[in-house]
């Protein structure tokens, strides 16, 4: 995940986008995919998403991180 916004409200700002990426992936799929869309999504501007996140990828590779650890945690406590 992204470095910046490492305050507790940028940590939630963070989260949301993810909310909104996962959201969009699941109504949508990869394909559809637009850092706009995530914006529009989330409810924020296009340049706030972009402080966060530059490029679809950083978005796409957190949402599978976080659902990777999910899922680790998930297995390992049952």
């Amino acid at each position: 995940m992204s470095t910046r916004g490492a305050s507790r409200k940028g940590q939630e700002r963070s989260e949301a986008i993810l909310d909104a990426a996962e959201r969009l992936l699941v109504d949508e799929g990869h394909a559809a995919l637009s850092l706009r869309g995530v914006a529009q999504r989330a409810g924020i501007r296009l340049g706030n998403l972009q402080y966060y996140f530059a490029t679809r990828e950083e978005i796409v590779r957190s949402c599978t991180e976080a659902f990777v650890s999910a899922g680790a945690a998930s297995v390992l406590l049952g």
